[in-house]
């Protein structure tokens, strides 16, 4: 069950079954999802291969797909476990999240609770300012930019008021 390796291969391989069952539950190819389960099994140092890996949410982040994100620490968090550990299908389905094909609703709940930083169920003012400083990377002029914006400094979103938008 994908267990063989050569010399050239150290490290597990998907089975067929896992391959197939991958490309049924998400928006990605035979060929992407190889490449992700390349990438992923990489972040595993140990001297044996492990069926079960689980990632550290810090080596994930290192990911050249993931690396230059100001987001990143925010969209592992949502996928990681209580310990900040990810699985090869947790890494999925956080990069289904990103995939063209994937819903607007799924994006949008994922949007909503990367940027909500004090989890409080609300986009309010702090988290907008939040969202400023990392997408402009100045902490300075973050300020300005949210005053310009003004009506968003007056107003609370929580995600259930996403159809009044």
């Amino acid at each position: 069950m994908g267990n063989s390796q050569s010399a050239c291969e150290p490290y597990q391989t998907l089975s067929g079954n896992e391959l197939v069952e991958f490309t049924r539950l998400t928006p990605f190819s035979r060929f992407e999802i190889e490449s992700f389960y390349d990438d992923f099994q990489k972040l595993d140092h140990s001297a044996q291969p492990r069926r079960n890996f689980r990632a550290r949410a810090e080596d994930v982040a290192r990911l050249p797909i993931l690396k230059c994100n100001p987001f990143k620490d925010r969209i592992i968090q949502i996928f990681a476990d209580q310990n900040s550990f990810l699985t090869f299908e947790d890494f999925l389905d956080m990069m289904s999240v990103f995939h063209p094909r994937c819903s607007k609703m799924v994006k949008l709940c994922h949007a909503f609770a990367i940027y909500d930083f004090d989890n409080d169920g609300y986009l309010g003012s702090e988290d907008l300012k939040r969202v400023v400083k990392r997408l402009t990377h100045r902490g300075d002029s973050s300020e300005s930019i949210i005053t310009q914006v003004g009506v968003f400094l007056e107003l609370k979103f929580n995600f259930s008021d996403r159809k009044t938008l």
